[in-house]
């Protein structure tokens, strides 16, 4: 019979060995390794072991396991009955890891945006001074050199004209406007009304009206609110003016690159408190507190958070007189989600409703007692857990401060 050789390298100290086998032998080995790499095909990709990476890796937030775990569920075993959840989780992936993208680009911009922090372009931020000359705590946002442009009216055609910008607020937005590129702005002795056409970086045009008030073009609260939004959308921003009933006296500029707006509006509310910067509305002005950022101190306590119609609504921090201190979310002048402590060193962080305790939330006790858990008008109320300071945890129902069971 004809005789096959198989060597095999046997990893000893001694030299190699040559082993010497049969045909049939050698078939009957083939056979088996057959079987073996089936076993462990079926090892690597049975159906019980997919769904149980599918469900680990989905746990585990490794999408891109879950993903080719239901890829070969889907391939090797289509007649599982667990492809329905499969594609649920698959569902669900596809929207995290948008979700995802989503962040990674979001912290991408963060990123440059503090980067370019202290860049604010032509920007730049001042105080209003008062009749002595002295700088006033109100500030306004402001071209650092004049914005060039032309003007026309009966007398001239085409002249030069400065332009400053001045930019208290969201909703205050004034022009002054220097004929023959001099360094007086034009005066109105008598108010008029002007037509403005505004074009933005995207090309769309938006038509406003300004008044003439002694020194300056103002704007109401709408159409200043619209260059703002124009400016923070950075790029190209153009205008031509023109008064109305006199079409000849007529004003046209351009702002070649209004980037870096943004970090102007920042560095203004810096200028009212630090942690205003956080904040992407813009600075609160005078007494105007809506849809703003500002600080108000009434009675000893002072809040410095954002706005919605004169009352405190979103994120802010208010400090008591007596020493306490809520840093987290308002609603209508009431705390929402955030952390309170106490001048004795207690601390509650959760969730409040009523300006009271309700919801999940944990306590820390000045005696060293932390309650994690439910709560109702501010008493442990639902399922918690009560850990004392010498080791000892409650665990179970609360109801109206007291544990039941």
């Amino acid at each position: 019979m004809k005789r096959l050789f198989l060597t095999a390298l046997i990893a000893f100290s001694s030299p190699a060995m040559a082993v010497q086998i049969s045909e049939e032998q050698y078939n009957i080995l083939l056979i088996e390794n057959q079987r073996l790499k089936q076993e462990i095909e079926s090892l690597k990709n049975g159906e019980d072991r997919l769904i149980a990476i599918i469900e680990r890796d989905y746990g585990e937030q490794n999408f891109q396991g879950a993903r080719a775990a239901i890829k070969s569920l889907k391939e090797i075993h289509p007649q599982s009955a667990y492809i329905n959840q499969a594609n649920e989780f698959l569902s669900k992936i596809l929207e995290n890891e948008k979700r995802l993208a989503q962040q990674i680009e979001e912290e991408r911009l963060e990123a440059e945006r503090l980067a370019n922090l202290n860049n604010t372009g032509i920007w730049r931020v001042k105080n209003f001074v008062d009749n002595f000359g002295n700088s006033t705590e109100i500030s306004y946002i402001t071209n650092r050199g004049f914005i060039s442009g032309f003007f026309s009216n009966s007398a001239t055609q085409n002249s030069k004209l400065n332009v400053r910008i001045i930019i208290k607020s969201s909703r205050e937005v004034d022009f002054k406007l220097y004929e023959y590129a001099g360094s007086n702005p034009a005066k109105a002795y008598s108010t008029d009304t002007y037509a403005v056409s505004m074009q933005n970086n995207m090309g769309k045009q938006i038509f406003l009206s300004a008044v003439n008030v002694s020194d300056r073009l103002s704007f109401n609260k709408k159409d200043s609110q619209l260059i703002y939004e124009a400016l923070l959308s950075g790029g190209e921003v153009m205008f031509y003016l023109y008064e109305v009933g006199n079409s000849n006296n007529n004003y046209r500029f351009t702002i070649s690159s209004a980037d870096y707006f943004e970090n102007a509006v920042l560095k203004q509310k810096e200028k009212i408190h630090p942690s205003l910067a956080q904040s992407k509305l813009p600075a609160c002005v005078g007494s105007h507190f809506n849809n703003c950022a500002g600080t108000m101190t009434s009675g000893g306590n002072q809040y410095i958070g954002e706005w919605k119609n004169a009352r405190m609504h979103g994120q802010g921090t208010m400090t008591f007189a007596n020493g306490d201190k809520y840093v987290g979310e308002w609603k209508n002048a009431k705390r929402g989600q955030g952390t309170y402590t106490w001048a004795n060193g207690e601390k509650y962080i959760g969730e409040w409703k009523n300006g009271e305790r309700n919801g999940l939330g944990t306590q820390t006790f000045a005696n060293g007692e932390k309650y994690v858990g439910e709560w109702k008008n501010n008493l442990k109320h639902g399922d918690g857990t009560l850990s004392y300071p010498d080791g000892t945890v409650i665990k179970g129902l609360f109801r109206k401060d007291k544990y039941i069971k």
